[in-house]
């Protein structure tokens, strides 16, 4: 199945070489779940058991809602309420999350995600032209698999040792690395997750061993994270020994 969410900005490019090295039959814990689509192709087989964590809680609770009302959401995106003006959008863009209903908010992350240029509810230029039958009929046709579940963690403050030692694998979606702490500064909508990358390269000794972490390109991660295998990906999904043609990369420790 084929995940509603469009990851626009940083496709994952990873998710062949995660499903070749992760057991059809292993339990795999997932964090920073956004777009579902890691955590949506590892449970296609329909044998491993995804349990997929957020620490926002409206991207849990767009797929809270989809996963119990997906034809809910879908009937209200084609209601009158939600024929906005194109002016109308770039101001809910600062509001989507204060509507009342959950099942309003889950259909308003969803037009905004899909008409953002950056793929993200509260911002990126917009673009509505994206807002048509194909996209929407992702939502009619989304399906809750049996073995994918999703769970919000209300603390952000991730127990690491206690997170990634268990008896399967996890993965971790940590997107752009950077270690620059003005970095941590920058405004973010409710959407988005801020990720201490220093904290966890601090941590990464004591994690589990089996954690597969999935970064963006960056050249710095081979000098902090010299003594562990990095694998590149290159945009076509493909293993590479080439940096100049890296775009993804996996860490872990075997």
């Amino acid at each position: 199945m084929v995940s509603p969410l469009k990851n626009k900005i940083h496709p994952h490019r990873v998710i062949t070489e995660l499903d070749r090295r992760i057991p059809e039959d292993a339990a795999v814990k997932t964090l920073w779940a956004y777009s579902g689509d890691v955590e949506m192709a590892l449970a296609h087989c329909g044998e491993r058991k995804i349990d997929a964590y957020t620490t926002q809680k409206e991207v849990f609770n767009f797929w809270d809602v989809l996963s119990e009302s997906s034809r809910e959401v879908y009937e209200l995106l084609l209601s009158k309420p939600f024929q906005f003006e194109f002016d109308d959008y770039h101001r809910l863009q600062d509001a989507w999350h204060r509507w009342p209903s959950p099942t309003a908010r889950a259909a308003l992350f969803f037009v905004l995600s899909t008409a953002s240029e950056f793929g993200l509810a509260s911002r990126g230029p917009l673009d509505t032209t994206y807002l048509n039958a194909i996209s929407y009929s992702r939502i009619m046709t989304f399906k809750k698999l049996p073995n994918l579940d999703f769970h919000f963690m209300e603390d952000p403050a991730v127990n690491w040792k206690e997170f990634t030692n268990h008896d399967g694998y996890t993965v971790l979606n940590a997107g752009s690395y950077h270690s620059n702490l003005f970095d941590y500064g920058k405004p973010v909508g409710p959407e988005e997750a801020l990720i201490d990358h220093k904290e966890i390269r601090q941590a990464w000794s004591g994690l589990g061993p089996n954690v597969l972490m999935v970064y963006n390109y960056s050249p710095q991660l081979f000098e902090d994270y010299k003594d562990s295998r990095i694998t590149m990906i290159n945009e076509f999904g493909k293993p590479t020994i080439h940096q100049h043609m890296c775009k993804e990369v996996i860490i872990d420790k075997h």
